[in-house]
């Protein structure tokens, strides 16, 4: 395994924003959606059984298979996992990514 400059420089930066601070943001945008599609039909996993960033939601059996191509038509991308959605935020995503996804599936 070699360090790249641009590896280093990765790794740097998440040093200089700090592991707790990227947690906290991205558990916050986490919590945002389960909160929001809780109310719309799709079953967040427990919050003491995620980790703050990746999240878990029940997919209700009619919505499955048509649910990936659906998101994707909206530039929102997951995967799905049996009858689980899996959620993966990034530091970069917006308010108005999460009302997209939200919006779309909402709308199922």
């Amino acid at each position: 395994f070699e360090l790249t400059p641009m590896s280093i420089a990765a790794l740097e930066q998440i040093l200089g924003w700090g592991v707790a601070r990227i947690a906290g943001f991205l558990h916050a945008v986490t919590t945002q959606i389960a909160d929001r599609l809780g109310d719309a039909g799709f079953a967040p996993t427990p919050q003491q059984l995620r980790s703050p960033h990746m999240l878990g939601l029940r997919v209700p059996e009619p919505k499955q298979p048509d649910i990936i191509r659906t998101l994707e038509s909206a530039n929102c991308y997951a995967a799905l996992r049996g009858s689980s959605l899996r959620i993966a935020p990034h530091l970069h995503t917006t308010t108005a990514d999460v009302d997209r996804l939200i919006d779309t599936l909402a709308a199922m």
